[in-house]
């Protein structure tokens, strides 16, 4: 890896990569990248030093990409056959995927358990001189969603038919309801428009606070032996709102001075792993959106947590599933409900445990939505229930009426007979 004549012929020839991978049933992330790799402070790094010039071409097609077996009419392959051309030397291409477990019971009965999956993409020129940070290459980030999808292959019986016929005595009832529904839908699709105009797009926006431009923060020195001897005594009360991108991320509290080598955050700290430092925390709210008291906007709200040892690791996975409620008066309110799994460990040099103390969130987006609307039934739904059950009375009526015609004919034939013989 370290000649030159690799380097070289890295700039001038492709290559062709297949195979699979089996993975855990978890967020994750693969890459295609040049240069020798190793690691720093369990930090996965490659040597792409020769590779960052603008002769570097990481164009490359994607013949084939799945999560599981082929199913042609779910979204299972987008990225089959995609040809990407990198228009400057040195690009790195990343691939943002949601992924959603699906099940397909076909008729006969046989399951197939695959996954479906959407895909976001971004693509940049990493270069030292514009600052553009990142290593060249092809990157590829996965998220499952907590939510799965469920596809049966069913074929229609003879009592689906017989309820077909039922449904057409019942034809009051049915076309009242079809007007109704139309009607209904028309009105809601209209109001749907209306509301969509007053709404911007989203915004991006990127957050970076400087420490030293909060009062709170003005007065500390980091790096100063009083303030390490403070944090082993002292406690603290962190409240506020953070404004992120709609895609997986993290945010976390830990102590000691950070600074960045090679792209990557890291926090100094050694004067925190002493069993001394306490990382027990209480949560009293957290939440992505608008409470709504019925769904889980807030599992965590009123969380104690004890540290057990210290210098522990506190950890959790949080999986987000956007959320529209429409109210009965027609406000829609977009919220985020979401669900956690909770991890944590001690933080020790001795025992090779590696991390570091403190409380680390990292949250993944579903790719599906959940809607909640309040209605309420009118006059109109009123009527066809009443149509409805008026039909229903008169069409079992009928058929009891035909079950004793038909009985009573047969045993009198029957006597008619014994009479006559």
């Amino acid at each position: 890896m370290s000649s030159r004549t690799h380097s070289d012929n890295a700039l001038k020839e492709g290559c062709q990569i297949y195979g699979t991978m089996e993975v855990n049933r978890m967020g994750g992330s693969f890459h295609i990248a040049p240069g020798q790799s190793f690691s720093i402070n369990h930090v996965h790094i490659h040597d792409v030093q020769p590779y960052t010039s603008s002769s570097f071409n990481t164009s490359h097609t994607i013949k084939h990409l799945s999560f599981g077996e082929r199913i042609n009419f779910a979204n299972t392959h987008p990225l089959d056959e995609l040809h990407v051309a990198a228009d400057e030397g040195a690009m790195m291409f990343q691939y943002y995927i949601k992924i959603v477990p699906t099940l397909y019971i076909k008729r006969s009965g046989e399951a197939v358990h695959t996954n479906q999956f959407s895909v976001t993409r971004h693509q940049k020129v990493v270069s030292i001189i514009t600052g553009e940070s990142g290593m060249p290459g092809i990157f590829f980030s996965y998220e499952l969603s907590p939510l799965m999808v469920k596809y049966t292959e069913t074929e229609n019986s003879i009592g689906h038919l017989a309820t077909n016929i039922c449904a057409i005595v019942g034809g009051i009832y049915t076309v009242a309801g079809i007007l109704y529904s139309m009607l209904h839908t028309s009105l809601n699709a209209i109001k749907k428009k209306i509301e969509l105009g007053k709404f911007n797009a989203y915004r991006a926006k990127r957050w970076n606070p400087v420490p030293e431009d909060f009062v709170q923060c003005q007065n500390e020195k980091m790096s100063s032996r009083t303030h390490s001897d403070n944090a082993l005594k002292e406690g603290c009360q962190i409240y506020g709102t953070m404004e992120v991108n709609r895609m997986g991320g993290s945010f976390h509290i830990a102590p000691g001075q950070s600074f960045s080598i090679n792209h990557v955050h890291i926090h100094d700290v050694q004067p925190y792993t002493s069993s001394s430092f306490n990382t027990s925390h209480t949560i009293k709210h957290l939440s992505f959106g608008e409470r709504i008291n019925f769904a889980n906007t807030h599992p965590l709200d009123e969380l104690h947590v004890a540290a057990d040892e210290g210098a522990m690791m506190f950890q959790y996975y949080i999986k987000i599933v956007p959320t529209l409620y429409i109210k009965r008066s027609g406000e829609a309110v977009h919220t985020n409900q979401f669900s956690v799994t909770r991890h944590q460990k001690v933080v020790s040099i001795i025992t090779g445990e590696s991390g570091m103390p403190g409380i680390f969130f990292s949250y993944e987006l579903s790719p599906l939505m959940v809607k909640y609307t309040e209605t309420e039934n009118s006059i109109g739904h009123l009527a066809t229930n009443i149509c409805a059950i008026v039909g229903g009375i008169y069409t079992v009526a009928g058929i009891l009426y035909s079950m004793l015609h038909t009985s009573l004919n047969a045993i009198k034939k029957k006597i008619e007979l014994g009479k006559f013989s």
